[in-house]
Formats: structure tokens, sequence, C-alpha cells
């Protein structure tokens, strides 16, 4: 459940990015794959908890990260822009800078 200043940030950024976009036939469909991760000394209590489950089952670890990934179907006029757009999605909603890293992949998917 998004608490209400996600809410806002969620309806800020539809409001933003639709503002932005002029209406155009000539849309293409792109697939964003955004990896956001903690930054290297933040610590992770998830991948802790996990970390010792597995020692518990049996399993010999040396380190366990957590990560998110978004995978997200979008609109946009050009690779650059659909680029852009969903690293404004980070910057925005996705990922908190004082405390993630995150990677963005993009491809162009065909149409439905």
């Amino acid at each position: 459940m998004l608490s209400v200043k996600n809410k806002k940030a969620v309806r800020n950024l539809v409001e933003s990015s639709a503002r932005k976009r002029v209406k155009s036939s000539n849309k293409k469909k792109f697939l964003a794959t955004i990896k956001v991760r903690l930054k290297d000394g933040q610590r992770d209590p998830e991948a802790e908890t996990v970390k010792g489950s597995l020692s518990d089952l049996g399993f010999s670890t040396e380190r366990v990260k957590t990560a998110k990934v978004y995978k997200i179907i979008f609109e946009a006029s050009s690779l650059r822009e659909s680029k852009d757009l969903a690293k404004e999605m980070c910057s925005k909603l996705l990922a908190n800078p004082v405390k993630d890293d995150y990677q963005v992949s993009i491809e162009r998917i065909a149409s439905s």
C-alpha cells in the first residue's frame, strides 16, 4: 500500500510527465528494466536475514545483497526520451538518492 507521500509523488510524476509529452502517432513502446539497490555501506537488514536463514539451512554464503527490479512498459518518441523518462521515474519515485543506486536498461518492444 502506498503511503500518502508516495501517492502524491506518483500523482506528481504522472502529471509532470503528461505535461511534457506531446501527443503523437509516432510514439514507440519501450521496456525499462530498472534495478534499485542499496549503496555500498548501507545496512541491508533483509539481506542479513536471508544470509542467516541460508546458513540455518546449511548453505555457506560469503555475502547477500538485495535489490528491487521494476519492469515498466511505456511510450516515448525515441530511445533518448525513453532513457530520460526512466531516469526521471527513478529520481522522482523509485530510488532514494541518499541510500540507493540504480541501473536502467531500455529496449524497444513491438506495439501490441
